[in-house]
């Protein structure tokens, strides 16, 4: 079974199969995940070295992708809060109420010094 690898689209920045041509997306093209650097290792530490920054760059890539989710998904959510607030009133401002007189009996005042 073949690994799929992922690629972030140099148009949207969404994470894509790099075995697409072109990004679902946006329709950029997409660039090939063997990169020059992994052709130019030549032993097995430099193809580490170059798995493991290769790998770091995905991982980047994906974050950026779900960053750039959430920003949108924030988005959706404010416009969505701000049209529910506009369609309950929630943003209309409340007329104060004046304070009501308090009725009852009030404690006489203290005529003299305690003994």
């Amino acid at each position: 079974m073949a690994t799929v690898r992922f690629v972030s689209c140099t148009g949207c920045h969404a994470e894509i199969s790099d075995d697409r041509k072109t990004c679902p997306h946006c329709g950029a093209e997409v660039v090939p995940a063997l990169t020059a650097l992994e052709l130019a290792a030549t032993d097995d530490t430099q193809k580490g070295v170059v798995k493991q920054l290769v790998e770091a760059e995905r991982e980047n890539n994906r974050l950026v992708g779900v960053v750039n989710y959430l920003k949108e998904e924030n988005q959706r959510l404010q416009s969505e809060n701000t049209e529910l607030r506009k369609r309950t009133g929630a943003d209309t401002p409340q007329p104060e109420t004046p304070a009501q007189p308090t009725t009852g009996t009030q404690p006489a005042p203290a005529t003299g010094a305690a003994a």
